[in-house]
């Protein structure tokens, strides 16, 4: 067996890394996105990939998309998309669709409102903190169902919602959700995607 043969033996059985999880995950929600794949597989194959120990594992979630190498560049140090600050005072923010969820979010809403709908964003880090605070202002914050959740806020003549399960899938990214509203609301909610037509 040639070096280059037995390498490539024992990447595949390796232990795949956080950051080789995270983009497997962007390669199926493309696909997803471009109806290449239905829905409830995409869910399923993002479930496995969260899930998944080893480079050949994931490899297998995504040889049959094509366009996709079956081999990407793998390990390496996770670059997670830059911390953002939202906020609605007197208006509102909405952050819906494809888009790059940071590890650190702060909202806020004063006499204001907004949707963080993280069911279709894209996850740079395994963890992601979000720090909600409504002011006289409400928002709303999506969750897809495979990922984790702690929640550590608090409600003052207004609400701050714990009714979440906070179990998802193995492997998937933690939302740590803290905050405050003071007669405002902070609602969180587990959402299915819907298929796309």
């Amino acid at each position: 067996m040639s070096n280059s043969a037995q390498q490539d033996a024992r990447d595949e059985w390796s232990r795949a890394a956080d950051t080789d999880r995270i983009q497997v995950a962007q390669l199926l929600t493309d696909a997803a996105a471009q109806g290449r794949l239905p829905m409830s597989e995409y869910e399923d194959r993002l479930t496995k990939a969260y899930a998944a120990q080893t480079y050949d594992e994931l490899d297998r979630l995504r040889s049959d998309l094509p366009g996709y190498p079956v081999s990407p560049r793998r390990g390496g140090a996770p670059k997670p998309a830059p911390s953002t600050l939202l906020l609605a005072i007197m208006s509102a923010f909405e952050r819906r669709g494809r888009w790059n969820v940071p590890k650190k979010l702060t909202t806020f809403a004063l006499w204001g409102g907004g949707v963080i709908d993280l069911r279709y964003a894209d996850f740079t880090s395994t963890e992601v903190e979000i720090h909600a605070c409504s002011i006289m202002g409400g928002q709303t914050i999506l969750l897809p169902p495979e990922v984790n959740v702690e929640i550590h806020g608090h409600g003052v003549m207004g609400g701050f919602d714990h009714s979440v399960n906070g179990e998802g899938t193995p492997g998937a990214p933690t939302v740590k959700i803290r905050g405050f509203s003071l007669w405002g609301a902070v609602g969180i909610k587990r959402k299915n995607r819907k298929a796309r037509s």
